[in-house]
């Protein structure tokens, strides 16, 4: 079994790359509504869901980089956060089928 100190490396490292990459892609989503005049934007919960685990995210990539948090609190935000993402990403797949 690894270290604690590997499993919180591994733990910086996929807050720091995560999060920009979740904020690249809910951002380049707004865009496209934005660009494409046939389509319209509505609050609907598919959007409502990622920008509320966006927020979570913002959250743990805050307490984790900006106040420092090592160990365990991060790591459980970290669980939460996947949990949350989760969530939502069968609730999607299951409800709005096309």
């Amino acid at each position: 079994m690894p270290s604690l100190s590997i499993f919180d490396s591994v733990n910086h490292w996929t807050i720091l790359l995560g999060f920009p990459l979740y904020t690249l892609g809910i951002v380049s989503s707004f865009v496209w509504y934005w660009i494409d005049l046939e389509k319209t934007f509505t609050w609907d919960i598919m959007k409502l869901a990622s920008l509320g685990v966006w927020l979570f995210f913002a959250f743990t990539f805050h307490q984790r980089f900006i106040l420092g948090w090592k160990g365990r609190k991060p790591a459980l935000l970290a669980i939460w956060t996947f949990l949350f993402m989760a969530m939502s990403l069968v609730h999607h797949t299951i409800s709005f089928k096309p």
